[in-house]
């Protein structure tokens, strides 16, 4: 597990699910959008020109699909970080590979 080709592949895979993880979040944050406007609508349909507790309701709904909207791009801030390093990590390491590999050319044995 200490060369370099499976570490690169371990790190491949590692930002794979770190990409599916970005995607199921950005699945949340759409699902608690479509929510708080559903809540929004049913509201509306259901106290039409209401003053009082439907409209802090309402708020409250529309504030909590924000908050969870927030969380998401703090969450996928802070995955792109993590995704740049990794490859960072990946581009030295295919450098190094692909050094190791010039090491052992048919041409480079032949010099030796």
């Amino acid at each position: 597990m200490n060369d370099p080709l499976s570490r690169w592949e371990e790190m491949d895979r590692t930002r794979l699910a770190l990409d599916a993880r970005r995607r199921r979040l950005w699945i949340w944050a759409v699902c608690a959008l479509a929510v708080a406007i559903a809540v929004n609508v049913f509201l509306m349909a259901l106290f039409p020109g209401a003053r009082g507790t439907p409209l802090v309701l309402r708020a409250a709904s529309a504030a909590l699909a924000i908050l969870v909207v927030a969380l998401c791009l703090r969450l996928n801030r802070r995955m792109l970080r993590e995704n740049d390093r990794l490859c960072d990590e990946m581009d030295a390491l295919a450098e190094e590979i692909q050094r190791s590999r010039k090491q052992f050319t048919p041409r480079a044995m032949r010099r030796k």
